[in-house]
């Protein structure tokens, strides 16, 4: 009996290190598949990791005359599921150089989700040419316009590098106070690091809107803006699309102020935000 339960004591610790061994093993196993499964998944979808990137801002043809600067200011907050932003300000300033061709700057200075001040995003500074203007008749209120904008991308946003190029296409009706203005083009915006890629990446993809400006009364006091506008990238980047409205009101013949509010239409970036602007034209020369 005494060796009996012996033997029985032994294989008893035998099938209790077993089993412990068993267990850790498949432990060990289920842990490094997650591990795997999560690197793969983060590799797969870089995107998920990215900062939002700025909304493409849909623009128009109505063109400064030789000599004459547009400043456009706006300031506001911006929410969405990586925080909130505060833009001080989103800036367009544009010089007439001919009555066909303009000079356009497009950027944007704010405070980032930790309230520390930076460019939100890269700087646009390019020329817009209005190549073509036809009315329907003679002295007529309604016109067909075309033309193109094109220009590189400053690196202005933190950890970007070299230059990028932004070029649209766009098309325009005019149809006595009203204003549609449809464009798209494509961008390539500078170097910048991301998550999963050992390098660099330049985002890239295809861009387009509409942008439509309605008068409001025969004095051209009073104003509604809305805007649609999207970017579909081809590179590890969000999607945007949005929409955007709000009225205008002139208060003098070289200032008018705005109030604007967007929605935007994907998850992942900029769901929801209000700017108050202030524009001025003014002649350089």
């Amino acid at each position: 009996m005494v060796n009996g339960y012996h033997t029985e004591h032994g294989d008893g610790s035998s099938v209790a290190s077993s089993v412990l061994r068993n267990a850790t093993g498949h432990a060990a196993v289920t842990l490094a598949r997650l591990v795997i499964v999560a690197f793969l998944l983060t590799v797969a979808h870089p995107a998920a990791a990215q900062r939002p990137r700025r909304r493409f801002e849909p623009t128009d043809l109505r063109l400064q005359p030789a000599g004459v600067a547009e400043v456009d200011l706006q300031g506001g907050v911006v929410t969405g599921e990586d925080g909130q932003r505060a833009f001080v300000p989103d800036f367009e300033a544009s010089l007439g150089i001919s009555s066909h061709v303009e000079l356009e700057l497009d950027g944007t200075f704010g405070l980032d989700p930790l309230a520390k001040p930076m460019f939100l995003d890269n700087t646009l500074l390019a020329v817009r040419i209005g190549i073509v203007d036809e009315p329907d008749a003679p002295g007529s209120t309604s016109s067909w316009s075309g033309g193109v904008q094109a220009g590189p991308r400053l690196p202005t946003l933190a950890q970007t590098h070299g230059l990028g190029l932004e070029a649209l296409a766009i098309v325009g009706r005019t149809a006595g106070g009203m204003h549609l203005f449809a464009q798209f083009g494509s961008l390539i915006d500078p170097a910048e690091p991301v998550a999963g890629y050992r390098r660099p990446v330049h985002p890239f993809g295809i861009e387009g809107g509409f942008d439509l400006d309605l008068d409001l009364d025969q004095h051209d006091t009073w104003s509604l803006s809305a805007e649609l506008g999207g970017i579909k990238y081809f590179s590890p980047h969000r999607d945007q699309i949005h929409v955007a409205t709000g009225p205008a009101v002139r208060v003098s013949k070289w200032l008018e102020l705005s109030l604007v509010g967007f929605v935007g239409l994907l998850s992942g970036g900029d769901r929801l935000g209000v700017f108050v602007g202030a524009n001025t034209r003014f002649n350089v020369f």
